[in-house]
């Protein structure tokens, strides 16, 4: 049979598209209330939460307290809007240091995850906000926001993978402010299983037409020979 690079450029495309279906099902966000929506503390106001409760999925460890904010809260000058949805979590809670919050989630061993968050940081609360992850009480790393505007509150985006271990992982963030520091934006945060993008499926899969190319080209040559 001829090898036709025009049917095979079509099928190509067509499995990109469906293994692209594929990785967006297999996306889906393992963190629960990882925008801090529950519960509603009311429009422009807060709730503290110390060290030892919990509220919607998350576990308060560490010392000291966390505070679920509305996005219509006003403070250092500005309104601390929240990076998704209608609320965030002021990790510095009452102005303090050495809190933190953690979940449980289920997980694969040996897959791959990609954990994404925002990091809130306003001039007037405080020089920087720093946020230590921690995956199974080990460090991951540390994202800080650096971002100085006055009279803002500024968003930025972290992210970076891990892989599983167990049937549970345990995620935990906390407060890396100094004392003295009191204002610490964590919010949007995602977990799901990591997937290679289009483009790497497109290579995989011209890679394996390719291969099965020469196999037919081999396999003619030796049926002529």
């Amino acid at each position: 049979m001829r090898f036709s690079v025009h049917r095979f450029a079509a099928a190509a495309a067509a499995g990109v598209g469906l293994l692209s279906a594929c990785a967006g099902a297999q996306a889906a966000n393992l963190i629960q209330n990882g925008s801090f929506e529950s519960p509603i503390v009311g429009a422009g106001g807060y709730a503290i939460v110390g060290a030892g409760n919990s509220f919607t999925g998350w576990d308060v460890v560490g010392v000291g307290n966390v505070a679920p904010i509305s996005g219509t809260f006003s403070g250092f000058g500005a309104t601390l809007n929240a990076q998704d949805g209608a609320q965030w979590i002021d990790m510095t809670g009452a102005t303090t240091t050495g809190a933190g919050i953690q979940q449980s989630v289920s997980t694969a061993p040996g897959q791959v995850y990609r954990l994404s968050f925002w990091v809130g940081n306003i001039a007037s609360g405080g020089s920087t906000s720093k946020i230590d992850v921690k995956v199974d009480g080990a460090t991951l790393f540390s994202a800080t926001n650096s971002t100085l505007t006055p009279g803002a509150f500024v968003w930025e985006r972290f992210s970076t993978t891990f892989t599983a271990t167990g049937s549970t992982t345990t995620l935990a963030f906390f407060n890396g402010d100094p004392s003295g520091d009191d204002n610490n934006g964590l919010d949007n945060i995602s977990l799901a299983a990591a997937v290679p993008e289009p483009a790497t499926w497109a290579l995989m899969i011209l890679g394996f037409g390719g291969a099965g190319a020469v196999v037919r080209s081999r396999r003619r040559s030796a049926l002529t020979a």
